[in-house]
């Protein structure tokens, strides 16, 4: 948690993903940093009995954390399960529309959900498409660099169909860590499907939690050049 404080204070806003939390329980969030506003999803938000029998391991839930300032700029849609969140930024040219995700695991039972986020997303990606800038970031539990699981292709498809692409600058390392510290892949990304939206990836070090590795993007409108 003294981690997560001390990166809030170098950030405007922070999507992160898995905090485990069912929706009565939303409430620590906010107590983390009172300047920032959080809008969170978690798994009994469709499913309301899950809380009351405390299942957990299942479905981590995503959330965002904004500055108070920017409030008058950031809109949350309604787009998306549990494991998607969507938001609005207005900026000074075209909207940017920013997809936070949480995706299944990459346990074989889970292909079918997989796969249903994907398609869920695409959908969302065709929503926004022509009225904004699009930005997708998050926890993917899939690489672009490897075929290991059988989620990598189906990733690789999707990124291909939605012209999904990967900043040249983004760090090739591996973002997931394993609790005995040996790495496991690269599975958090930013991608953009906006061809005038310039993204800088930058690797920030990390902290105690050593399975945990954060990525920052710093986004902003490059003018067009005939």
């Amino acid at each position: 948690m003294t981690y997560l404080k001390q990166l809030l204070k170098k950030l405007d806003l922070c999507c992160l993903q898995e905090h485990w939390l069912f929706k009565p329980e939303q409430h620590l969030l906010h107590n983390i940093d009172t300047n920032m506003i959080v809008t969170a999803k978690s798994i009994d938000d469709e499913i309301p009995e899950l809380s009351m029998i405390a299942r957990r391991g299942y479905g981590g839930g995503s959330h965002t954390m904004e500055k108070k300032e920017m409030d008058d700029k950031i809109s949350v849609m309604v787009d998306g399960s549990n494991r998607i969140q969507v938001i609005q930024m207005e900026t000074d040219n075209t909207p940017l529309c920013l997809i936070n995700v949480y995706m299944p695991s990459d346990n074989k039972d889970m292909d079918n959900e997989y796969k249903d986020t994907l398609a869920q997303m695409t959908e969302i990606i065709k929503k926004y498409r022509n009225t904004h800038d699009i930005l997708l970031c998050g926890d993917l539990n899939g690489s672009i660099h490897r075929s290991k699981t059988s989620h990598d292709p189906l990733l690789k498809k999707f990124l291909a169909e939605n012209s999904l692409e990967l900043n040249q600058e983004y760090p090739e390392k591996k973002t997931f860590f394993h609790h005995n510290g040996k790495s496991s892949g690269q599975i958090d990304y930013f991608f953009s499907a906006s061809k005038d939206l310039n993204t800088i990836c930058t690797d920030l070090r990390y902290g105690s939690r050593k399975h945990i590795r954060p990525c920052t993007c710093h986004s902003y409108n490059q003018e067009k050049t005939d």
